[in-house]
């Protein structure tokens, strides 16, 4: 994974992991992105870059209400 992290590093993005046994820490962000590939990455083919931009404020609008409600 040398060239990912070099890649993150490039692009000055830290990297968040959970400690040890703690899936808990960034469950906001394993939701959102879980249901991000399976929206927008499985089985998926956009034709231009507005379609896809209309599918991820889709999916943020979604993520953010929920997490909002307490689900």
């Amino acid at each position: 994974m040398v060239g990912y992290q070099a890649i993150l590093q490039e692009n000055s993005i830290q990297q968040n992991m959970s400690r040890k046994g703690n899936y808990l820490d960034n469950n906001a962000m394993e939701n959102f992105f879980g249901r991000l590939k399976t929206e927008c990455y499985y089985d998926k083919r956009f034709e231009t870059f507005k379609q896809l931009k209309k599918q991820l404020m889709s999916i943020f609008i979604i993520t953010t209400m929920t997490a909002f409600r307490g689900n």
